[in-house]
C-alpha cells in the first residue's frame, strides 16, 4: 500500500483503488493538481457479485431471481440487458439497486464476457453460490 501526505491532503493507493482526501477548510481559490501518470485507466468493475448478494437478500420467488440472473449473465449489450430487466415490472425497491449496478459501468459487460467467453467459469457463476 502506498500512503502519502502532501500539504494536508492524503493519498492512499492499495494497488487496486486510489483515494485522495483533501483537508477541510481548503480555500476555494486553491488549485489541486492530481498527476495520474502517463496512461490512466478506470478499472472495469464486474457487478455480478453485488447483484448476486442483492438477489440473496431480496424476498421474492426463486423463479423471478432466476429470470433476473439469466438477464445478468446473458452476453448482450447493456441497453438490451437494461430493457429486459425493466420489462420484468419489478417493485422500485428491487429495480433501483439492480439498475444502478447494471448501468454503473457497461464496459464490464463487454470485457468480462469477451475475456471469459471460452472459459468454463463464465458458465458456472450462479447467483446463489
Amino acid at each position: 500500500m502506498d500512503d502519502k501526505s502532501v500539504a494536508g491532503a492524503t493519498y492512499i493507493n492499495d494497488g487496486r483503488d486510489t483515494l485522495v482526501s483533501l483537508p477541510a477548510g481548503l480555500p476555494s481559490a486553491s488549485q489541486v493538481i492530481l498527476d495520474l501518470g502517463p496512461d490512466p485507466q478506470l478499472a472495469v468493475r464486474d457487478h455480478r457479485k453485488a447483484i448476486s448478494r442483492l438477489l440473496l437478500d431480496f424476498q421474492m420467488p426463486f423463479s423471478m431471481k432466476d429470470r433476473i440472473w439469466e438477464i445478468v449473465e446473458a452476453e448482450q449489450p447493456a441497453t438490451v440487458e437494461v430493457g429486459r430487466f425493466l420489462s420484468l415490472s419489478l417493485d422500485e425497491i428491487l429495480l433501483g439497486p439492480i439498475s444502478e449496478l447494471l448501468l454503473a459501468d457497461s464496459r464490464s459487460l463487454c470485457l468480462v464476457s469477451g475475456l471469459m467467453r471460452d472459459s468454463a467459469e463464465s458458465r458456472t457463476v450462479n447467483w446463489y453460490g
